[in-house]
């Protein structure tokens, strides 16, 4: 799988080209070599600027409020994935993006600065009161009312060894977690019967090509009640869709992940298809029902409790965090 740091790099340099090219145009009309030889030069030294990235999301743990600040936002994405478990709420991902001059070697200490901005953005954007209102309503305890249901499932996959039935059920036991249906201790209950059962499965024969793709979707359901789907080759991606789609009130999936190997690169857009049509039967009319039912389990959140904190928020808290505030209420069934 191409890492962020690399499309990241590739990005770069493909704007670098572009410029290059265009400046090569201007250069040649004006007969001009040595002034094309100190333009190159220029941008070689990170005269003319460079993009940077600073991703960073807040969340409360044992010790008060916690900001956590990476130029990789899929450390953060994997983060959130299991924040549920570990009893963390994480907000939504805040991206800074700058273009800055990039002197050669100071690269490191602008992206320091980057970071540090990152964290005080965050800081502005969630105060206190946010931090008090998802505590009163993240403090209620989990119910365990979707084990019987995991339980079906897990004795319905128990000796099939199909993994993207698997992967599927780990991505519903997470949506139990989060939903505050299925305790932590449940949870790694399942998932030591999950690891067993891939432990088993790693000897299975791949068969291998040339290039490695990885694939991600997700499905959703939109504001008609329709069934819909979103597919991406860049993960990162596919994880801001599905934030992005839940902070809009939209109901979402867990995502999906699938990596395939090819022969040649003219294999993509037959794999792509593929892969879209494989997502149609992962999501399918009896996933979602099984879905709906874990979102419809009563959960220990106090309704009473989040009107009380929604009233304050209005005029105490900044829209995104009112708006975090209302994505963790109705994953909580309060809303």
């Amino acid at each position: 799988m191409v890492s962020e740091e690399t499309i990241q790099a590739k990005k770069e340099q493909a704007e670098q080209e572009k410029l290059i090219k265009y400046m090569q145009g201007y250069f040649d009309t004006k007969r001009d070599e040595d002034g094309m030889m100190n333009f190159v030069k220029l941008m070689n030294l990170g005269c003319f600027g460079k993009e940077f990235h600073a991703y960073g999301i807040a969340y409360e743990d044992e010790y008060g409020p916690a900001y956590r600040v990476s130029g990789n936002v899929s450390n953060l994405y994997e983060f959130i994935k299991y924040s549920g478990v570990d009893g963390y709420y994480p907000t939504s991902v805040l991206c800074n993006v700058q273009r800055k001059t990039a002197p050669g070697g100071y690269e490191k200490e602008i992206q320091k600065i980057m970071k540090k901005e990152t964290a005080l953005r965050l800081r502005e954007t969630y105060n206190a009161q946010y931090f008090q209102a998802i505590r009163s309503l993240g403090m209620a305890p989990a119910n365990n009312e979707a084990v019987q249901l995991l339980n079906d499932m897990q004795e319905y996959l128990d000796g099939r060894y199909v993994e993207s039935e698997l992967d599927l059920f780990e991505g519903l036991l997470l949506t139990a977690v989060n939903r505050k249906v299925l305790s932590a201790m449940q949870y790694r209950v399942f998932d030591t019967w999950l690891k067993d059962v891939r432990k088993q499965m790693q000897n299975d024969v791949i068969e291998k090509g040339s290039y490695e793709k990885t694939l991600s979707a997700f499905s959703y359901c939109d504001a008609n009640g329709t069934v819909k789907y979103f597919t991406d080759a860049y993960l990162p991606a596919t994880y801001e869709a599905q934030e992005k789609y839940e902070m809009d009130g939209y109901i979402v999936t867990p995502i999906y992940v699938k990596k395939y190997w090819m022969r040649s690169t003219s294999d993509y857009l037959s794999v792509k298809k593929g892969f879209e049509q494989h997502i149609r039967a992962c999501f399918d009319v009896s996933y979602w029902e099984l879905y709906r039912k874990i979102l419809q389990l009563e959960t220990a959140v106090s309704k009473d409790v989040f009107q009380e904190q929604k009233k304050i928020l209005e005029t105490n808290c900044s829209d995104l965090a009112q708006r975090n505030f209302l994505r963790y209420a109705r994953r909580w069934g309060v809303c």
